[in-house]
């Protein structure tokens, strides 16, 4: 695993959502992202390592009504790596942009997703993953 650089806009949208935030604390913005965003257990004891994956500008039209609101223009896809009970690495989840996991169940998982329209859908899908021996 290598560490994924951050672009120099998209670090500029970091600091200006550190810059809107209530905190007065000063956080240093680092030159890569860390390795691990989040990490979760399925029912079946899978672990599920969400990553920082590189994120593709976005542009985005101004919302007068949300002129305040900072607004991202940088999505990161999600992006898993997921391991058995026994740590062993079982392989690569790539979700499409825009995409949140909700649930793991056995083979499906269940999405939200972006819609051509702009809303979202939940979405399922089945996953295939390799049948380890004990």
């Amino acid at each position: 695993m290598s560490a994924v650089p951050l672009e120099d806009s998209e670090r500029e949208e970091w600091e200006a959502s550190l810059a809107a935030g209530a905190s007065t604390a000063r956080i240093a913005i680092p030159t890569h992202k860390p390795f691990i965003r989040r990490l979760r257990a399925d029912s079946d004891g899978r672990i599920w390592v969400e990553i920082y994956v590189h994120a593709t500008w976005c542009p985005r039209s101004s919302d007068p009504a949300n002129a305040r609101r900072q607004t991202r223009t940088w999505e990161e896809p999600n992006a898993y790596d997921v391991f058995d009970d026994r740590r062993r690495y079982l392989g690569r989840v790539d979700l499409l942009p825009f995409s949140r996991l909700l649930a793991v169940m056995g083979d499906r998982i269940r999405v939200t997703e972006r819609t051509e329209l702009g809303g979202s859908a939940l979405v399922r899908y089945r996953m295939v993953m390799p049948r380890l021996s004990p």
